[in-house]
């Protein structure tokens, strides 16, 4: 609702992963808080583990997971905002630009853009990803991704613990660990898998990869 209530300011599929992305951020910030909060005032005798493990599990997975599940319904509701504004679109919209040339030879020496292409590059090299699937382009599926990425988050680690409720502490603590090391990998490719999904429709997959 907070992405679609943004929905004038978003004007494409990277306008749009840029709203959601803030947006899921900001909810993650204040959802951590609340968290950490707990753990230091819930079990006194434990207060200094849970709230070191709730700290970083937490920072290390949560804030990036809502930032992801909530831009990809940022990036589909752009997309096809995009789409539908395209038909209307006239005239020459190339950024415009300004050149240094040689007065002997008329040889380009230096262009606005081209500073800036050579960040992008390698901004996007060393960020974005073509690995695995490409996000969903309708609103409907790219907000039910959304919600099973968080379910999958949510969901998988209760059930684990319930798996894990007659194994010994340490089977228990590396288990879960691994697990959600595996939740957060998974978490950072998709997010660097949007990211290039983005991209690729702003300026085209031969100038990005």
């Amino acid at each position: 609702m907070a992405v679609l209530s943004l929905s004038r300011m978003i004007d494409s599929s990277r306008r749009g992963l840029q709203v959601g992305f803030t947006v899921g951020l900001g909810f993650a910030m204040l959802e951590n808080l609340q968290y950490i909060l707990f753990s230091l005032v819930a079990e006194p005798t434990t207060a200094a583990v849970s709230y070191g493990l709730t700290s970083v599990l937490r920072g290390i997975g949560s804030i990036p997971g809502h930032a992801v599940w909530t831009g990809l319904s940022g990036y589909a509701l752009g997309y096809v905002r995009a789409r539908s504004m395209q038909p209307h679109q006239g005239g020459d919209t190339s950024p415009a630009t300004w050149g240094l040339f040689d007065a002997q030879t008329g040889q380009a020496l230096a262009t606005a853009t081209s500073a800036w292409v050579v960040q992008r590059d390698t901004w996007v090299r060393r960020v974005a990803s073509t690995f695995g699937p490409a996000p969903p382009r309708e609103v409907i599926p790219a907000v039910l991704v959304g919600i099973a990425g968080h379910a999958l988050w949510n969901g998988s680690t209760v059930l684990l613990d319930v798996w894990l409720g007659g194994a010994s502490l340490f089977t228990q603590a590396a288990v879960m660990i691994g697990w959600i090391l595996f939740l957060v990998v998974l978490v950072l490719q998709a997010g660097r898998r949007l990211f290039g999904a983005a991209l690729e429709d702003a300026f085209g997959p031969r100038n990005l990869f």
